[in-house]
C-alpha cells in the first residue's frame, strides 16, 4: 500500500456521521396485496429506439387490484420542492393508471419525453414516481428515476492507467470511445492493481466501478463521472473519486490548484478528489490515462 495512503490514514481528521449500511432488499410481492417498484432508485438509459418513451417496471401481488394509480413529480431547484410538472418541460407521465391484464404480475409506468435531442451527451435527469394505491409490505412506494442518453461505444484497444492515490505501478486497460461524442470509458481501471498491490489480500477491497467515463467537451474542457475506486477505508467505507468542480460535499477543500488536461495527444491527466460520502476526504491526486 502506498506510503502516502498510510500517512493520510494516520492524519485524516473527519467527522463521523452515525449511520448504518442497509442492504437494498427486493420487494416482498407474495405476502400481501399491493404494488411495488423494483427499488427506491432506478438508473435508466435511452436512445432513439425507445420512441421517446421510458418504461419503468411496476409489480403487483397475485391478490392485488388490476389497476394501480401513479403520480409523477419533479424537483424544482428554485422552489426547493417537488412539483407536479417538469420545470424544464422534458418529461410527462403518459398515464396515471397502470392496468394489469390477464393476471400479469408486471406492467410498466410510461413516462414520455419531448425528444432525444433535448438530452445532453452525459447529462443526467431525474423524476420521482409514487404509487397512489396499496403498497405491498416490504415494497417500494416511490422510486427516483435517473435518465441519461445511451451512447454507442467502440474499443480503441489497450491503453494504460496510473492512479497516484492507489498504486505504485501502471496497469493496462481497455479504452472505449463513443461514436456520438469525444467520450472515453477506461474499462475495469482498478481491478488488476487492487489485486497486484494487495488490497484484496489485506481486506481493503470493495467492488470498484466498471469504468471511469471521461468527457472532452467541444470547448476543450475535460470532466469525468464520479466513480468508486475499490478502496475499502477502515474496512467499512467506500472511497469515491469525483471531478473537483462537481463536488456536493467537502466544499471547504481547496482544489483550485488542480485541473484536468491533455499532457500530449494521447495522454490525459485527471485529478479526482477522493472522499468518503458523509464521512471525510483525502485530497486530489493525479490519474494518468494513456490512450492506445
Amino acid at each position: 500500500m502506498r506510503q502516502i495512503i498510510r500517512l493520510l490514514i494516520t492524519v485524516l481528521t473527519i467527522t463521523l456521521l452515525i449511520s448504518c449500511d442497509k442492504q437494498v432488499l427486493g420487494p416482498v410481492l407474495d405476502q400481501a396485496s399491493g404494488f411495488s417498484f423494483a427499488a427506491p432508485v432506478l438508473n435508466m438509459e435511452t436512445d432513439p429506439s425507445d420512441d421517446n418513451i421510458l418504461r419503468i417496471p411496476l409489480y403487483r401481488t397475485a391478490s392485488a387490484d388490476e389497476m394501480a394509480s401513479i403520480k409523477c413529480d419533479f424537483y424544482d431547484p428554485e422552489a426547493d420542492e417537488y412539483v407536479p410538472a417538469d420545470p424544464e418541460g422534458r418529461f410527462r407521465l403518459a398515464t396515471s393508471r397502470v392496468i394489469f391484464l390477464d393476471d400479469a404480475r408486471t406492467r410498466y409506468v410510461q413516462v414520455s419525453y419531448s425528444s432525444i435531442d433535448d438530452f445532453g451527451m452525459t447529462d443526467k435527469y431525474s423524476f420521482r414516481l409514487s404509487i397512489d394505491s396499496a403498497v405491498t409490505p416490504g415494497g417500494y412506494a416511490t422510486t427516483v428515476v435517473t435518465v441519461n442518453r445511451r451512447l454507442t461505444f467502440d474499443s480503441l484497444g489497450i491503453g494504460t492507467i496510473y492512479d497516484d492515490f492507489l498504486f505504485f505501478d501502471t496497469y493496462e486497460v481497455e479504452i472505449l470511445k463513443a461514436r456520438e461524442a469525444e467520450i472515453y470509458r477506461v474499462m475495469h481501471p482498478f481491478d488488476e492493481g487492487l489485486v497486484a498491490e494487495d488490497y484484496v489480500k489485506n481486506g481493503w477491497y470493495t467492488t470498484p466501478s466498471e469504468y471511469v467515463q471521461i468527457e472532452v467537451k467541444p470547448n476543450g474542457e475535460i470532466r469525468f463521472d464520479e466513480f468508486a475506486n475499490g478502496m475499502y477505508f477502515q474496512k467499512k467505507y467506500k472511497v469515491y473519486g469525483v471531478n473537483p468542480p462537481e463536488r456536493k460535499e467537502h466544499l471547504e477543500a481547496d482544489c483550485s490548484a488542480f485541473s484536468n488536461s491533455w499532457l500530449n495527444s494521447k495522454t490525459i491527466s485527471l485529478y479526482p478528489f477522493y472522499y468518503i460520502k458523509g464521512y471525510g476526504f483525502f485530497d486530489c491526486f493525479p490519474m494518468i490515462i494513456t490512450l492506445p
